[in-house]
């Protein structure tokens, strides 16, 4: 009971993992292996975020304001996972909705991105963007305290004013929490036997939880 407890990594370098999430009808054996067959999946590095993507041809702006917004967006678009035709796409849109570990009192999401990749002339080009941008919170290292409060879930609908229905590409979501403390450094202040010299790793003091999605692919048929 003195030493680190039996289950958490043993090596300074080494993190906990993750979680893989399943979006299936319902908790059954043959839902899921449906789920995860079309890859409407998403992970992250522990916390259980909430998420969910749809692409589609010109979603409505105000679909975060509808109580049906997920079944609209299935109705009239393809999740996390799937394959959208381009070439009859007019006007690519994307929703997204994101919600921090409710467990977690103070996790906030600071950030949620769309990554996107396409493929020019043999290479694949990669672009960040920043759909959404909340930083109201402060992480106090000495003792890990957070102040500020930022936001619990977010909402959004997103355009891509450089869609070429003529490229193939992919998009997927990534969601950044707020910053917290690492576990190592978390141990190091409960018991300073615990914190690292740092002779062989530069142990990060915080990290910034996060989820990333399927990607949704683009194929010019």
């Amino acid at each position: 009971r003195n030493s680190i407890p039996k289950g958490l990594p043993d090596d300074i370098e080494f993190n906990p993992g993750g979680l893989a999430v399943v979006w299936a009808e319902e908790n059954s054996r043959s839902s899921i292996f449906k789920a995860l067959q079309r890859k409407e999946v998403y992970g992250t590095s522990g916390p259980r975020f909430l998420v969910r993507f749809f692409a589609g041809n010109n979603f409505n702006e105000s679909l975060c304001d509808s109580p049906d917004a997920i079944s609209q967006a299935y109705e009239d678009g393809v999740p996390m996972g799937a394959t959208l035709d381009a070439s009859g796409i007019s006007n690519l849109s994307f929703f997204m909705t994101a919600q921090a570990d409710a467990d977690l009192e103070h996790q906030y999401l600071e950030k949620i991105q769309i990554i996107k990749g396409v493929l020019k002339d043999d290479e694949m080009l990669t672009t960040i963007i920043d759909v959404a941008n909340h930083e109201d919170t402060t992480l106090d290292y000495s003792t890990c305290n957070v102040t500020g409060k930022g936001k619990k879930s977010i909402c959004a609908v997103w355009q891509d004013p450089n869609f070429d229905n003529q490229e193939n590409a992919y998009y997927y979501v990534r969601v950044v929490a707020n910053k917290s403390c690492r576990w190592s450094h978390q141990l190091c202040i409960s018991n300073p036997d615990y914190c690292p010299n740092d002779t062989d790793f530069e142990t990060p003091k915080f990290v910034q939880e996060r989820a990333w999605t399927s990607p949704i692919w683009l194929e010019n048929n």
